[in-house]
């Protein structure tokens, strides 16, 4: 039998939906807006787009309690070993 190889991959958002994950972030956490001062410094004139803000924002969500949501995939019984633990 083949060995069957898993891999555990961190999602992201589809990039059309950045900007308004940025500005919920930002809403529930005001220390995740973005550092864009900084930027502002160092380059001159630089002018931002909701797209840059997006990607230099924050996502914490702050120390309480938070409620996530998560999915798993039926494993199939062959498959074993340390692949099997992190599913």
């Amino acid at each position: 039998m083949a060995q069957v190889e898993m891999v555990c991959t961190p999602r992201r958002l589809p990039q059309e939906q950045w900007v308004e994950a940025a500005r919920v972030a930002a809403s529930i956490n005001p220390l995740n807006h973005a550092p864009v001062q900084r930027l502002m410094m160092v380059i001159p004139g630089f002018q931002p787009q909701a797209l840059h803000l997006a990607v230099l924002t924050t996502k914490y969500w702050g120390g309480g309690a938070n409620n996530l949501r998560s999915d798993f995939w039926i494993i199939p019984r062959q498959i074993s070993g340390p692949a099997s633990c992190c599913i």
